[in-house]
């Protein structure tokens, strides 16, 4: 977890998971760098896309979700998370699937629930 965090800070971001991914829900271990379990902490709108470092944008996860998601938005991520079949048989890339999703019957031809991350369920 990034050393520039305040430990306040760092304790909020834990509590809203209760020190769980917010994405895949798995139990986190404080930088735990051998079993992929490590405390990480996202961006759910990128820096790099305009997201601040404000309590609100930052959320706690896995390194295997942090990666995963890189600089996508959370929809992106959602988008990509629930047609992840697609994109690895299919061979087919983010751009590619968003626009498949925004520009064709894909969501009506093959009806899929989307994706609920874990953080989502521990809001309500």
């Amino acid at each position: 977890m990034s050393k520039k965090i305040s430990a306040r800070k760092k304790a909020q971001i834990i509590s809203k998971t209760d020190g769980r991914c917010a994405y895949c829900g798995i139990e986190l271990f404080d930088d735990d760098d051998s079993t992929g379990t490590g405390m990480t902490v996202d961006h759910l709108t990128p820096k790099s896309r305009g997201g601040t470092e404000e309590l609100g944008n930052l959320v706690l996860c896995c390194r295997s979700c942090n990666s995963t998601k890189g600089s996508k938005t959370l929809e992106e991520y959602r988008i990509w998370f629930t047609w992840i079949d697609v994109c690895r048989e299919g061979g087919f890339s983010l751009s590619q699937l968003n626009w498949l999703h925004n520009n064709t019957d894909l969501k009506q031809r093959f009806p899929r629930k989307a994706a609920r991350f874990f953080f989502e369920g521990a809001e309500q």
